[in-house]
């Protein structure tokens, strides 16, 4: 007689794991294990790097304030001291104030306690982690966009700091009578883009860096996004050779280091999507509070993280940066 053929169970109920049957129903279906790994495949998202390259400080109040200096002192010329011969008064120095206006966030997200306790992945943890990269993504948002009403910061190209659509907007002004708010700008002198040759861009970028002042120099960054800088790489001189470098695993334009922010704007009518300068000391983003509550009783059966952010938004020195802004305002 030929060699046995041994029957597999088709009960598998008191199988004391996770399995599915592959193959057919007829009694010979094989039954597999069900392994779960223990990591969260993620997509890549949006770089955020706006809040590694502004200042940071905390304060104690939600009524914090600082001064910024106007004006220098004035010096004149002196004669000898003699009799009936009083010097007169030279210029003084003169301050003007800047205030903090403050934003709060919030969030709540929960779990069910059987996700928590799942024995594969420490879905807690990766909440928690998940919550902590939101709640970054949303300031910097804020701090470049917020547009300053209830709840919101006033973002570093909002129209609270940019006001470059005509001519006659503080963020033409030179430094001495510019609003402490703003920030100055050089427009593209193209309604809806860069200027079509390639030098003429080259000349653009080189005014930028030549408007921003000697001492800031040194710390000074290109910030602006992928797209931009991907229009930007194809620029050629003469001899077919870009003009962005790539050295030291970055980029480089003008001599200047480029830093990628993909939250920034595109190059489009009206957009700023370049920014040059250092932006630590233009932008200060000044933590006020921070809080976070882990609570398993507000909704049955779960657990529930909540978080409450309150930040507010500072000028420094708002001479410190130069923005592009894409027109040709009248």
């Amino acid at each position: 007689s030929g060699p046995t053929k041994l029957k597999q169970a088709t009960d598998l109920n008191n199988i004391e794991v996770k399995a599915v049957t592959i193959g057919g129903t007829d009694g010979e279906a094989l039954a597999i294990d069900n392994v779960l790994g223990t990591s969260i495949i993620e997509r890549a998202r949006e770089n955020v790097a706006i809040l590694g390259l502004i200042g940071n400080k905390s304060v104690s109040s939600v009524d914090y304030r600082e001064m910024v200096l106007r004006g220098y002192p004035e010096v004149g010329d002196g004669v000898e001291q003699v009799a009936g011969v009083n010097w007169p008064s030279t210029g003084t120095m003169k301050y003007e104030e800047v205030t903090l206006n403050v934003a709060k966030k919030y969030a709540k997200p929960f779990i069910s306690d059987e996700a928590a306790a799942d024995p594969y992945i420490d879905l807690v943890a990766e909440l928690e982690r998940l919550l902590a990269e939101e709640m970054s993504r949303t300031w910097a948002v804020q701090v470049l966009f917020g547009d300053g009403t209830s709840g919101n910061l006033r973002g570093l190209l909002s129209s609270k700091r940019i006001d470059a659509a005509a001519l006659s907007g503080e963020s033409y002004k030179d430094h001495e009578t510019r609003d402490a708010e703003y920030y100055p700008v050089i427009a593209t002198g193209v309604a809806g883009g860069l200027p079509a040759a390639d030098a003429d861009v080259i000349d653009l970028l080189i005014d930028i860096t030549a408007a921003l002042p000697t001492a800031y120099l040194g710390a000074a960054k290109w910030l602006m996004n992928r797209r931009t800088l991907a229009a930007l790489r194809k620029l050629k001189d003469l001899e077919g050779r870009p003009y962005i470098q790539f050295e030291a695993g970055g980029f480089t334009l003008i001599g200047h280091p480029v830093a990628l922010e993909d939250y920034m704007p595109d190059i489009t009518a009206g957009s700023t999507p370049i920014v040059f300068g250092d932006v630590k000391s233009a932008y200060t983003l000044a933590d006020i509070d921070d809080k976070f509550l882990v609570d398993p009783y507000s909704i049955d059966g779960a657990v529930q993280f909540k978080q409450t952010s309150r930040k507010g938004d500072l000028v420094q020195k708002n001479d410190a940066i130069v923005v592009v802004y894409v027109g040709n305002p009248a």
